[in-house]
């Protein structure tokens, strides 16, 4: 109820017509308090595998809101196009790295942890690069001048 008169105290005048994204955002917040206070409690019962529906519904439908506010609201703001290879690519990558949590073995050793963490980051550093090789919205955001000198 207050979202539009803490964005007049708050934001410049040109952001004050925002108001559906801080909904959305008390929304999130919301849902990410409530996903905690689960968290919590599978923690104490020791069953953190109950988390894995609730996270994933609740990152989906996050995921989902977010970009339907975004085509309705800022497509008439800015026009845009996703790169729907890049993103089916990358979703699938994710949850490949998700199912790969069940499957990679339990390291007990120092050495093995410090080894699987180097392994994964290396592998993720592959993936980021392979996403963002010859991107053009990469280019664009690192041919962009921030600065007049």
């Amino acid at each position: 109820m207050s979202a539009p008169y803490l964005l007049k105290i708050l934001v410049a005048p040109k952001f004050q017509n925002a108001i559906i994204f801080v909904i959305l955002g008390a929304g999130v917040e919301l849902c990410r308090v409530l996903g905690n206070l689960l968290s919590n409690a599978a923690q104490v019962k020791r069953n953190v595998h109950s988390l894995t529906l609730p996270y994933t519904m609740g990152s989906t439908l996050s995921i989902s809101l977010i970009y339907f506010v975004a085509v309705g609201h800022m497509f008439r703001q800015v026009r845009f196009v996703l790169d729907i290879r890049r993103c089916v690519a990358a979703i699938a990558v994710m949850g490949a790295m998700a199912i790969s949590v069940f499957l990679l073995p339990q390291s007990v050793s120092f050495m093995a942890v410090v080894g699987m963490l180097m392994l994964i980051t290396a592998i993720a550093g592959i993936i980021v690069i392979a996403l963002l090789w010859k991107n053009p919205a990469t280019l664009r955001l690192i041919n962009v001048k921030l600065r007049e000198n």
